[in-house]
């Protein structure tokens, strides 16, 4: 199975957490929330990701990796 993650969002708004940290990389109970979404889709035996994030796609591949 194949997933795709949409991991910008120009509408919301979560100044000032976002001033130095994308929303992705934001930490929820000790770890960005999109790790916390590729972990589910990996306990689900979903091995394909795509992650969607057009500017901040450095940032996001150096966190993940």
């Amino acid at each position: 199975m194949r997933a795709i993650i949409l991991a910008e969002s120009s509408q919301c708004d979560l100044s000032p957490l976002t001033k130095q940290v994308p929303h992705p990389l934001l930490p929820l109970a000790g770890k960005p929330i999109l790790m916390h979404a590729l972990e589910v889709l990996q306990r689900n035996s979903i091995k394909h990701v795509e992650v969607v994030a057009p500017t901040l796609h450095k940032q996001l591949a150096a966190a993940i990796d």
